[in-house]
């Protein structure tokens, strides 16, 4: 049991690392104005690295449900272990996310109060943005005070929760494959401890190229929980269930799109062959948590 406890305390760590990272770049950036351009996808990665390295030999440091999912689905993880993992993972997520709202709380209401916008109202999700994802991202266009709904379905139009499940099924599809590629024992051409740095390097280049349509969420808890915190500080139905209700896409597109990676893994590079990981499996068991899976 003390195993057990450790185990998902670690899974708890790694999740507040990462998403502390990937909120408050949020922050810093699309409301502080303290990040440019492809800043953020940076910390993005720089933070999945940071709490790989600081928890993965421990709990093998999933930091996400979808991948979890995956690893007992197709790999050696056990399902008995799965819901101590995601509990794990909601609940670091949630306390990072109300850290976030501490710390920043101040500035997010003085750029509202500069920009006209009314939280909770159409166009809040420019703000809510600093907790989950949207689509299309909306920093990448201006509502304007009081605009129209007509206006508004213009403005978001061009990505459809189609498109915007779309997008995150195959940013977490890619980097489930890879995670897979990266800690398969018998891939000779990287060695062990850079794999939390390409792992990281995945995230950042997943986040720079697919944030323009959903912000790239890639994690049901990194998205769900701090939605939550929005829900409760008065962002309302834009944060729950969002704009044309698409909050689901990011809870169901990265389960599927870890899915569809994981089964790629297997049938291109492990059909018929035992499997053979170099991160944690989770297995609570092993006393010497020997390196098997992410």
């Amino acid at each position: 049991m003390k195993t057990a406890l450790r185990t998902y305390f670690a899974e708890f760590v790694g999740t507040f690392i990462y998403v502390f990272f990937a909120l408050l770049q949020n922050s810093a950036g699309s409301i502080a104005g303290g990040l440019v351009g492809s800043d953020g996808a940076v910390i993005d990665g720089l933070g999945v690295t940071l709490a790989i390295y600081c928890t993965g030999y421990i709990s093998g440091a999933h930091l996400n449900p979808a991948v979890t999912i995956a690893l007992a689905a197709w790999a050696s993880f056990p399902w008995s272990n799965v819901v101590g993992y995601i509990a794990a993972q909601f609940i670091g997520a949630l306390c990072a996310a109300g850290l976030n709202y501490g710390l920043y709380s101040s500035t997010v209401s003085r750029y509202e109060e500069l920009n006209g916008i009314v939280r909770g109202s159409p166009g809040s999700e420019r703000t809510a943005m600093i907790f989950g994802e949207y689509f299309p991202n909306p920093a990448s266009y201006i509502i304007p005070a009081g605009a129209s709904p007509e206006i508004l379905a213009t403005l978001q139009a061009h990505v459809t929760p189609g498109l915007a499940f779309a997008s995150e099924c195959v940013g977490t599809a890619i980097l489930m494959l890879i995670i897979l590629c990266l800690i398969d024992k018998k891939n000779a051409s990287i060695s062990p401890p850079l794999i939390p740095l390409f792992i990281g390097a995945t995230v950042f280049a997943i986040v720079a190229v697919l944030a323009p349509i959903s912000q790239a969420g890639l994690n049901p808890t990194r998205d769900f929980a701090p939605r939550l915190v929005a829900l409760a500080a008065g962002w309302g139905k834009i944060a729950i269930p969002g704009p044309q209700n698409g909050f689901w896409v990011y809870i169901v597109g990265p389960i599927v799109g870890a899915q569809v990676g994981a089964a790629f893994h297997y049938v291109l590079f492990k059909f018929g062959v035992n499997d053979e990981f170099a991160l944690p499996s989770g297995r609570v068991e092993d006393e010497h948590h020997e390196l098997k899976s992410v």
